[in-house]
């Protein structure tokens, strides 16, 4: 690192993504949540599930079809190759 990150005093401070999350949606209305790969799916899910929850499973996938059908390629995307 470059010296600016004190990790004694970054660990006086956690920031528990999940507790963060739940407080955000717990009176979200109509609001869509579009959410990313990784670890703000499983944040979003673990507050609840709710018809505007929109969490990217397997989302490498829809874009290598995006990607393989934008060069032409016939058979769906997901395994081998696309010449």
């Amino acid at each position: 690192m470059n010296g600016t990150l004190d990790r004694d005093r970054a660990a006086d401070y956690p920031l528990h993504r999940r507790a963060v999350v739940a407080e955000l949606l717990a009176e979200r209305g109509d609001m869509l949540v579009v959410a990313g790969l990784g670890a703000p799916v499983w944040d979003c899910t673990a507050a609840g599930d709710h018809p505007l929850n929109f969490p990217l499973w397997g989302a490498m996938v829809g874009l290598r079809h995006g990607q393989a059908k934008a060069h032409g390629a016939t058979r769906p995307a997901g395994f081998g190759d696309y010449r």
